[in-house]
């Protein structure tokens, strides 16, 4: 089957299992409706894509690529992308987060290729959100980039240094900031996450 083909089949598949209603015409999936359609009616374009994961990080599930010429000051973007890797995600292993201890939780456990697409989904767009709600989330994002390359100069420099112990004093400052600002742009992802595991593994 042509992978244009294929990939049709797949997001029709997460149309309707994101959309689906019981016999009530109640959202079977409240968080993840809810999420879906907030993403349809924005005035923000997101665009959906689903590359092969070749070269890329094999542990990379999807990521969100923000077009930042929005507005003037970059805090809104103009276009998002999505990116589903789905060989990444029908192979990824069920592994416990626990960024904050109330909200670990084991992503796909339980779940069939379709609904672990679905719940790679929520958590991308509940980075998507965030991007257009918070104006703090692009420059947050934007400087921990620049922290992690940060740390990557300094891991060189300390190869040919002879002031190693103080270059490990900086990455370790650098390293505790980083965590920081992950757990600020991650939390609100996995908790929408861990909401759409829920949902997708009770029904």
């Amino acid at each position: 089957m042509p992978r244009v083909s294929i990939l049709l089949r797949i997001w029709r598949a997460l149309e309707q299992i994101a959309l689906a209603r019981n016999d009530a015409g109640q959202p079977l999936r409240p968080v993840l409706y809810e999420l879906y359609s907030w993403a349809q009616t924005g005035t923000i374009p997101i665009y959906i894509e689903m590359p092969k994961a070749q070269g890329r990080w094999p542990y990379l599930a999807g990521e969100c690529l923000f077009d930042e010429q929005g507005d003037t000051l970059n805090t809104r973007p103009a276009a998002i992308t999505i990116r589903l890797y789905t060989t990444v995600i029908e192979k990824a292993p069920s592994r416990g987060r626990d960024f904050e201890s109330e909200q670990a939780f084991i992503p796909f456990k339980g779940l069939p290729r379709e609904e672990r697409y679905c719940e790679t989904l929520a958590h991308e767009l509940a980075h998507v959100r965030h991007s257009v709600t918070d104006p703090g989330f692009l420059p947050m994002r934007d400087r921990l980039k620049s922290m992690n390359d940060q740390v990557l100069r300094l891991q060189s420099l300390r190869l040919v240094s002879e002031n190693r112990q103080s270059i490990k004093k900086d990455m370790q400052a650098i390293a505790d900031q980083i965590k920081v600002l992950t757990t600020s742009i991650e939390s609100p992802a996995i908790a929408v996450e861990r909401a759409v595991w829920r949902e997708l593994s009770e029904r």
